[in-house]
């Protein structure tokens, strides 16, 4: 799968299995997974990143400066997610306590493994529907109070436009609209750029105002252009609103 990636991002990524595998934590890597845009797209500006996740079987005092060197090394930005195999395998945890983002577990079941076996494919095998969209639910609410933080911050439009187009996927994957278990894939990916908003538009055609809709496909315009589209945020607020109740019915009649 490595050469199916685009260059310069198979170098880096190259490099991190390199590094990972010759460094003192390479006997307690249970694996480390690459997940994200940098499977399946070039780096296009300063926002674009690589997306790690490393399981390591036990603790040692130094992971976190190991691990940390080994990052500084490359001069792409990169987001390390480090969890001990405990932490995600043990269901009296937290994470299966409080369901934040453990969706997330088939994104990273089904990215590029560069080291050790894949932990998540298995796991993934326990979780319920209902595990699924309670944490769908949970982390609606924080993308979408992420949305209103990085308005009234003055951030970047990119930013913006993130927290709001990766609120609309995920509203669109409690709905049933994108199948959750097909997180990480390359179809997936190009859904949740932009063409979630078709499927919400569809959706949402008899609840939402048809100048609400046509605000959904103004931000569609201003989300690949990079420019932000204020007119946009009550329409999300009619959403998150409404997000429970069309759930519902949607799969009582369905």
């Amino acid at each position: 799968m490595l050469d199916n990636i685009p260059l310069p991002n198979r170098d880096f990524i190259s490099l991190y299995k390199h590094e990972f595998e010759s460094s003192l934590l390479s006997d307690r890597i249970e694996c480390l997974i690459v997940h994200g845009s940098s499977l399946y797209k070039p780096f296009i500006n300063e926002f674009s990143d690589i997306d790690l996740e490393l399981i390591l079987k036990k603790p040692k005092k130094n992971d976190y400066h190991i691990i940390k060197c080994i990052i500084k090394k490359n001069t792409i930005p990169t987001e390390c997610q480090l969890r001990y195999l405990n932490e995600i395998s043990d269901i009296k945890g937290t994470i299966y306590q409080t369901k934040y983002k453990i969706f997330m577990y088939y994104a990273y079941s089904n990215g590029l493994c560069l080291i050790g076996n894949n932990v998540y494919q298995k796991l993934i095998k326990n979780l319920s529907g209902k595990t699924v969209k309670q944490s769908l639910l949970i982390t609606i609410q924080i993308s979408y109070k992420d949305i209103r933080k990085s308005f009234f911050a003055d951030a970047n439009p990119y930013i913006i436009n993130k927290n709001i187009i990766r609120t609309l996927f995920d509203v669109s994957l409690y709905l049933g609209l994108v199948d959750y278990k097909t997180l990480g894939t390359k179809e997936t990916f190009q859904l949740e750029a932009t063409s979630c908003i078709q499927l919400l538009k569809i959706f949402y055609n008899t609840i939402l105002l048809p100048s609400d809709i046509q605000k959904l496909e103004i931000f569609q315009q201003k989300y690949l252009k990079i420019e932000l589209f204020q007119d946009i945020l009550p329409v999300i607020d009619k959403i998150i609103s409404n997000i429970t109740t069309t759930h519902s019915t949607y799969h009582k009649y369905n």
